[in-house]
């Protein structure tokens, strides 16, 4: 199949033509294809995306109290005195720069939470002397590492990191 009809093609007929190609590699290693496709989905690690979710930031500006969040915006704003964190906590309306603090709080969270999704993959050599980049996602399963499955295929790790960085809120490298 020509690279430029395959990277076009639909999912289904990607993984296949991917088992195709790496049927001979698996058996060298005594695994099944599909173990050892996932297998190689640690190869080489390309970043990760995170979708911030709208309705805990909701829940945290509704009830500010309940995340202190008047001491957490008076950590990042010097100026915020303690009678107006005791105010915010208590429901007062935030000033456009507090609401900017209190969203970059939220978004800090959310990041440093397990709701990224993972992007990964491996650049495969075709008979053609071409090269192809092959990518997974899958979202964290805390301490058990990530749950990879295969996403498609792109012309080159680039390309990958190009059309993930895209999908998310916020993209990271890694």
């Amino acid at each position: 199949m020509v690279l430029s009809k395959l990277l076009k093609a639909d999912r289904e007929t990607q993984l296949e033509w991917l088992k195709s190609q790496l049927t001979d590699e698996a058996n060298e290693q005594d695994t099944d294809i599909i173990t050892y496709i996932h297998i190689r989905a640690w190869d080489e690690p390309l970043g990760a995306f995170i979708h911030f979710d709208q309705s805990r930031l909701d829940d945290m500006l509704g009830y500010p109290e309940a995340y202190d969040l008047g001491e957490s915006i008076q950590n990042s704003l010097p100026d915020v005195s303690n009678q107006r964190a005791k105010a915010i906590n208590a429901g007062s309306k935030l000033t456009p720069a507090e609401r900017e603090v209190a969203v970059a709080i939220f978004e800090e969270g959310q990041a440093d939470s397990d709701a990224w999704i993972s992007c990964s993959g491996f650049t495969l050599k075709v008979d053609t002397g071409a090269s192809i980049y092959i990518a997974f996602s899958g979202a964290s399963l805390g301490q058990g590492g990530i749950d990879y499955a295969f996403y498609g295929l792109f012309s080159n790790s680039e390309a990958a990191i190009n059309y993930f960085s895209k999908q998310g809120d916020n993209w990271f490298d890694i």
